[in-house]
């Protein structure tokens, strides 16, 4: 009989607290009242749980409860969410809403769904009524703080609302600690990259909008794409959209710039003089470093250019290289007559070059053979002569001394029997110099002497 009255009283007490869960396993009074008597679907809790007139007077309602008798109180507890005591009565003279910006008055808190968004961008909440004390249960959650509480009520005790059941997570420091297609904020937290960008601006601020190469440097859809914080000192040139060249394609994407392969090249016009930097040469509307043709390996020049072989180095006779330049389309009818290095004579530069053939000389091409070559007026052979000053005299014209142009040999003899010409070129024999065009400077190889 004795074990039968403890049960009894035992039950008896655990039908009378207030904090005791549903039948249903529902939420706990206490906890309701943590969140101002509504769930996260601003459902009445009290309804759902069947408080209303269950002989407990419940403050935290958001409807009066019968059980509250006619709004006397001696403190806020004994009136309902969003009502306080004053002078014995409950009185509602308070916004029950709230945000940010607009705080409760004190003993309130502003409390929002546990959607984890809380009070962002002035998001409404409602006032609910500090706690005065609260159970000591284990089961974590994270207020809107960003800290973890063991329970809601605790939250509440510190007015805060609660964003989500749980421990909060970590807050993350690096990037890669949010998995693809997200990032760590500044505030430690992973958020989702933007499905799609079209610059910078829609992208994080380390990273940049990449856009597909069919459009690079033009317009289109992209995707943010994290920028590197080391890059190799290698080089192999890009030309980014802002016109900028970088080393390589990693400096590049670390300035958040697009770019194409290769050195940046600018366009020119080449009707117009001096369209290029000096050194560069406009071919095909963009200027280029010119490339060296001719000379002992023979290099020859891209489809619609020719070399030109400046006119000191003579038409390239002794190995002198050129530069490839473009063919010009068209020439004006100056008459400034040169001879070409095809022997025929040109109206002038430009219309050799349009035949693709370098000048040799300015004035049109002798005819025939010159009685006289070098000497003070700097007479020139033709291409198939030499011009004979008499040697070896090891003067080679010197002193403005004359010579006579002579036919080039057609053939000579395997005969090794080294001369050094006035190209300063050594040749098998004397022969061979003078199929060359040059006569000799002096008998024996170059650097020699006999």
């Amino acid at each position: 009989m004795r074990t039968f009255w403890i049960l009894a009283v035992i039950l008896g007490l655990v039908a009378c607290s207030d904090d005791s869960p549903t039948l249903g396993g529902g939420i706990s009074k206490t906890d309701a009242a943590s969140q101002g008597g509504t769930n996260s679907d601003g459902e009445d809790l009290c309804e759902l749980e069947e408080w209303y007139g269950d002989g407990v007077c419940d403050t935290f309602c958001p409807q009066p409860d019968e059980d509250c008798g006619d709004g006397t109180c001696q403190s806020n507890l004994d009136c309902r969410n969003g009502e306080r005591c004053d002078d014995g009565e409950c009185i509602s003279d308070i916004d029950v809403r709230c945000s940010e910006s607009s705080p409760c008055p004190a003993g309130f808190y502003c409390t929002w769904p546990q959607d984890g968004v809380c009070g962002d961008e002035g998001r409404q909440g409602v006032c609910s009524e500090v706690p005065q004390d609260c159970p000591n249960e284990f089961a974590p959650v994270c207020g809107c703080d960003g800290s973890t509480y063991d329970n809601v009520c605790q939250a509440a005790l510190s007015s805060i609302s609660v964003a989500s059941t749980g421990e909060c997570a970590e807050p993350c420091t690096e990037h890669e600690e949010c998995g693809a297609n997200s990032y760590c904020t500044a505030e430690g937290a992973c958020e989702a990259l933007p499905e799609s960008c079209e610059s910078n601006d829609a992208c994080p601020s380390d990273y940049f909008c990449q856009i597909d190469q069919e459009n690079v440097c033009i317009s289109g859809e992209g995707m943010c794409v994290i920028r590197p914080l080391d890059c190799p000192e290698v080089f192999m040139p890009v030309c980014g959209c802002d016109e900028n060249e970088y080393s390589n394609s990693c400096f590049a994407e670390a300035a958040g710039v697009n770019y194409v392969d290769g050195e940046c090249q600018t366009t020119c016009d080449p009707d117009q003089d001096n369209a290029c930097p000096e050194g560069e040469f406009c071919i095909d509307g963009v200027c280029e470093a010119p490339v060296t043709c001719g000379g002992l390996l023979g290099v020859t020049c891209e489809d619609g250019q020719f070399c030109n072989i400046a006119i000191e180095d003579a038409c390239g006779e002794a190995d002198q290289t050129g530069t490839c330049q473009e063919i010009p389309e068209g020439c004006s009818k100056e008459y400034a007559p040169v001879c070409g290095c095809d022997a025929k004579t040109y109206g002038n530069a430009c219309m050799a070059a349009a035949a693709g053939v370098s000048v040799r000389s300015e004035g049109a091409c002798s005819k025939g053979p010159t009685s006289g070559c070098g000497g003070r007026n700097g007479e020139i052979c033709g291409l198939t002569e030499w011009c004979d000053y008499g040697g070896p005299t090891g003067t080679c014209g010197q002193a403005d001394q004359p010579g006579t142009c002579e036919p080039r040999p057609d053939a000579c003899l395997a005969v090794f029997d080294p001369v050094c010409g006035c190209d300063n070129q050594t040749h098998s024999n004397a022969c061979a110099a003078h199929a060359a065009g040059v006569d000799v400077l002096h008998d024996g190889a170059c650097g020699t002497t006999m």
